[in-house]
């Protein structure tokens, strides 16, 4: 969707009244407070800045704007808080000229009708079917309870070609819409219609709204396939869908760890022991996708395994989806079952303490890694710790730049007695993540941030704490106009890039934002922000936007004039300082370099 689209949107909506809807604030000065929704808490932390849009808690760090709040409270993604918003305000998104075909709204919501529809039945059929007492007795055989079943809506599709169809499509409109969803199947040959589950106890897939989305169904004899998934629809994607993970949020919405497994039955026999933190996926290996998805939710994912090869397989499936999302802060651990057990019959057979135990021993990924890598090899020897190795750099070249990454390449080091910085040479080109959004204080998104003390900012001397950068930053923040004074410092841009200072290489991409969009407003930029950088540059950004502005634009103008100067001074000393360390060590420099040293101490000359 286009970004003007987005940018008008955030100026569309008042965020208090947004969530206000959601969680009760009070006015407090000129912002508005509240618990923080985040994380548990008994004094408010949690502040919403009307004028700038954007909220921020001081206890846990959670910010951003309106579409980062629906995204992180409700659980949902980036165009599916776009879609959220723009329908409360009754607006229709655009989608982008070559995009990908959008669903139409009103198409989704019939289809989510038709799922709730067929979702309904099932339950019927599974209080009053005459053949009900079958499937009643199938549960109660698993050990699950009417409450779990209630729980998780679990129903029940009877024998028969057509119960559903004669149900719920009682038009051609509803057929279709059936078969949209993949309730029903079309055999064209025999042009004839019938439902797609059939004899089977039925498992509603429900989306992070609650809807429902999709189903999976459990045979009750020994027909095949054993387990039958929806096909996926505009609504449906196995890639995405986690079965259960909506239930254990809405149980819980500050889940400590959540225990990915492979089937539904295992869900809900560890729901009925009082493990309320599965997921499970839906026929498809765990995807990158999946763990994002369950990552905005905890910061702990521990993977259930059989322990046979298929299992093994599986987990090394899941290593490949984890080391590309997997950074500072989250954990991916790996359990593996005895042979011959899942989750569902290790639990009955040995109890919710002994389960909980095992989950506690699972191997951290690290460990797992490093374990897989060296299988079979003698790294004792030259030849087996240079296969090491070989294995193992193209697998940390997977896993975004950062402090996890660079210590499994210490570990990696230690193991094969490699010197790091030949390892760091060999290392492949891996993408750089720096630019990536992140889980959720915002995906591809928006996010503003408050600080917390407001800084009245009456009179220059206001300014004399912050550093220069910051000075840059704030006065750009207010006046995004400023950009165009400027356009003297661009030949020293470069410094502020390559900054290891935070604050430096968050002017370089503040001025740099502001060049590419010239007319954004002080929303639109931050808005932006979260879903292009890191925490750190967030947080800078956040806390200069949220201090308070008193003195008047052409006193500002020239303080930003002035602040550029000083900046300019400081880029120069530096550039002038590196290159005489230069010139001391080499004597014989290039003429571009002398060129450029000559051009720096002719202008510390007075005029």
């Amino acid at each position: 969707m286009p970004q003007s689209f987005i940018d008008d949107l955030v100026d569309r909506v008042d965020i208090v009244e947004l969530i206000d809807s959601r969680v009760k604030l009070r006015k407090s000065g000129r912002n508005y407070t509240a618990c923080c929704p985040f994380h548990d808490e008994k004094t408010p932390s949690f502040s919403v800045n009307q004028e700038k849009q954007f909220y921020h808690c001081f206890g846990c760090g959670a910010g951003g704007n309106a579409i980062s709040f629906i995204m992180e409270y409700d659980r949902v993604s980036f165009p599916e808080a776009i879609e959220q918003i723009a329908g409360k305000l009754g607006i229709e998104v655009p989608r982008e000229e070559g995009g990908r075909p959008r669903t139409d709204n009103k198409e989704k919501q019939n289809l989510f009708s038709i799922l709730e529809k067929a979702n309904l039945f099932y339950q019927e059929q599974l209080r009053s079917h005459p053949e009900a007492d079958r499937a009643q007795n199938y549960l109660r055989q698993r050990g699950l309870s009417s409450q779990i079943a209630h729980r998780f809506g679990i129903g029940y599709a009877p024998s028969g070609w057509d119960n559903l169809l004669k149900f719920a499509g009682k038009n051609e409109d509803d057929i279709t819409l059936l078969t949209e969803a993949g309730l029903i199947v079309t055999d064209d040959e025999k042009q004839r219609r019938y439902d797609r589950f059939r004899e089977r106890i039925m498992f509603p897939i429900r989306d992070t709204r609650g809807r429902v989305i999709a189903f999976g169904g459990r045979v009750l004899g020994d027909d095949k396939p054993k387990y039958l998934n929806s096909p996926e629809t505009p609504v449906f994607f196995k890639s995405r869908e986690l079965y259960g993970l909506y239930e254990a949020n809405k149980l819980s919405s500050r889940l400590e760890q959540i225990l990915i497994v492979e089937g539904y039955m295992d869900v809900v026999a560890l729901a009925q022991f009082d493990i309320n933190f599965a997921a499970a996926t839906l026929g498809t290996s765990a995807t990158a996708q999946h763990l994002e998805k369950a990552f905005r939710y905890t910061q702990n994912i521990v993977f259930s395994f059989d322990g046979d090869e298929a299992g093994r397989k599986a987990a090394r499936r899941a290593l490949d989806a984890a080391l590309p999302v997997i950074s500072e802060g989250r954990q991916v651990h790996f359990l593996f079952l005895p042979e011959g057990e899942d989750p569902d019959t290790l639990v009955r057979n040995k109890g919710a303490d002994a389960f909980l135990s095992r989950i506690r021993q699972a191997k951290p990924l690290s460990e797992y890694l490093f374990e897989q890598v060296s299988e079979g090899l003698n790294t004792q020897s030259t030849e087996g710790r240079s296969q090491l190795v070989a294995r193992a750099l193209p697998l940390l070249g997977q896993i975004p730049q950062g402090v996890f990454r660079n210590m499994m390449l210490n570990t990696l080091s230690a193991l094969s007695q490699l010197p790091l910085a030949d390892l760091e040479k060999l290392q492949p080109a891996a993408k750089s993540h720096s630019n990536k959004s992140t889980p959720l204080k915002t995906p591809q998104d928006d996010s503003p941030v408050t600080t917390r003390k407001r800084t009245s900012l009456a009179a220059h001397s206001g300014y004399q704490s912050m550093a220069l950068e910051e000075r840059a930053i704030f006065l750009l923040l207010n006046f995004p106009g400023f950009i165009q004074l400027a356009e003297h410092i661009d030949p020293l841009l470069g410094y502020f890039e390559n900054s290891d200072n935070i604050k430096s290489t968050t002017f370089f991409r503040l001025v740099r934002l502001l060049r590419d969009k010239p007319g954004a407003s002080i929303n639109s930029v931050i808005g932006r922000w979260a879903g292009l950088y890191d925490d750190e540059s967030c947080e800078c950004i956040y806390q200069l936007a949220n201090r308070e502005l008193l003195t008047t634009q052409d006193e500002s103008r020239q303080l930003f004039i002035d602040t550029l100067k000083r900046l300019k001074q400081r880029c120069e000393a530096i550039a002038e300082k590196q290159l005489i360390e230069k010139l001391s060590k080499h004597p014989q420099l290039d003429d571009e370099t002398l060129n450029k040293l000559n051009e720096l101490l002719l202008k510390r000359k007075p005029s």
